[in-house]
């Protein structure tokens, strides 16, 4: 009986590592996925959610668009223009262990910086909470891009992979003028 006990304790224990390494690897996904419920890229209603290092920001719903403005080279290879976008309302939960401590709360609005090539493709953009010190930077490399479309060729959604993002500071930075 004491070695059924023991068996069972020491599974019990792998499995608890085993669980909290696949939390571990989830939580240091860096992902970006738009749900175009708006009907298409850069629609009024679509909805945000952004993985980094440290941070998940989800449920957020665009509701501006500004734009198209002249983007340069220095801005990216190829780059030719430029939209803002700013998502209201998402949710934003911090790491524990991260520079800020924890955090969740509804962030009321942060601001999406996209840059495009003169096919209208997407090749980089800049999200930034400044309420939190936020910033995460994506880089399209063609291998870490996905526009999907439904059967009939609508656009359901568009995501991206290895996103870099940096939790600059835990206080607002000053206001950024574009």
């Amino acid at each position: 009986m004491k070695k059924i006990g023991f068996a069972f304790i020491a599974l019990i224990v792998a499995f608890m590592f085993t669980a909290s390494a696949n939390a571990a690897d989830t939580a240091t996904a860096k992902f970006w996925k738009e749900k175009f419920v708006g009907g298409r890229p850069g629609a009024v209603g679509n909805v945000l959610m952004a993985v980094g290092d440290g941070f998940v920001f989800q449920n957020a719903v665009l509701t501006n668009v500004a734009g198209p403005y002249g983007a340069s080279n220095s801005d990216c290879s190829g780059c030719i223009a430029k939209y803002v976008t700013t998502y209201s309302n998402g949710q934003l939960t911090i790491n524990p262990n991260g520079p800020c401590g924890k955090f969740k709360g509804i962030i009321p609005a942060a601001t999406n910086i996209s840059l495009h090539d003169q096919d209208g493709n997407l090749l980089k953009f800049i999200l930034l909470i400044p309420e939190k010190g936020v910033t995460a930077t994506w880089i399209n490399y063609g291998d870490n891009y996905k526009l999907h479309t439904d059967d009939y060729g609508a656009y359901v959604y568009q995501m991206g992979s290895e996103f870099d993002s940096i939790i600059l500071t835990c206080e607002p930075p000053a206001p950024v003028f574009y």
